[in-house]
């Protein structure tokens, strides 16, 4: 592909002598066209600075998604705080009361997340609320469940985004127009399911994600 190709005209010209790492200048339309790009300058160690105000992996939305994956790893052990880091992305209309009732749950029969909202019927709460609960674990457990499988990661961000699982796209596409209509939303979702692609497991790809968050923390000189 593209980034495989300037890659390898990169190194091929770096060891020809025809010029230093520090002498090649890459530009780009969008953010997300250059995330495969160092991918792939990461895989190869091709010394490189990226000039961006916020690293790909730390975009509201892609820090969503990763949000997700992670639940899915760890759904039988995860804190409350964490689904709340999602729990109205996309809007699911559940209330903070009812997210009070989850953790006086959790609380009075020392119980995980997980089992509180598996027991939604049985909270202090309108059953519009536990409705909404309960739709929030089957998804979650469902993406679980597909994490326990060994589902590809594609097939896993595809439930996280697409209408016929989570739905999140078309919520952060819509939430992203009202702040900002000139964001590709959609091409950064492909970004992230691209890059996706390049990993066996869920866990590797979030190590990736893990230490392309700490190269881009790095002061130049380091």
């Amino acid at each position: 592909g593209e980034a495989d190709y300037i890659s390898d005209k990169i190194q091929d010209m770096v060891m020809s002598g025809t010029c230093n790492y520090s002498d090649i200048t890459i530009l780009y339309r969008v953010h997300s066209q250059a995330v495969q790009l160092v991918n792939y300058f990461m895989s190869r160690n091709i010394p490189h600075i990226q000039f961006v105000k916020t690293n790909f992996f730390l975009r509201k939305e892609m820090k969503d998604v990763i949000t997700y994956l992670k639940i899915a790893r760890d759904y039988d052990n995860i804190s409350l705080k964490e689904i709340r880091n999602i729990v109205h992305r996309p809007t699911r209309y559940i209330s903070n009361a009812a997210l009070s009732a989850v953790e006086d749950y959790i609380d009075d029969n020392d119980v995980s997340a997980r089992s509180a909202l598996e027991s939604t019927w049985d909270l202090k709460i309108n059953s519009m609320q536990s409705s909404n609960l309960s739709k929030l674990h089957n998804q979650l457990s469902k993406l679980s469940q597909m994490y326990k499988r060994n589902d590809s990661i594609e097939k896993m961000i595809q439930y996280i985004c697409k209408d016929s699982g989570i739905g999140y796209e078309n919520w952060a596409i819509n939430d992203k127009i009202e702040r900002d209509p000139e964001a590709d939303i959609s091409m950064d979702f492909d970004a992230l399911t691209g890059t996706a692609a390049g990993f066996e497991t869920v866990d590797a790809f979030l190590e990736h994600i893990d230490a392309r968050i700490r190269e881009s923390r790095k002061k130049p000189d380091e």
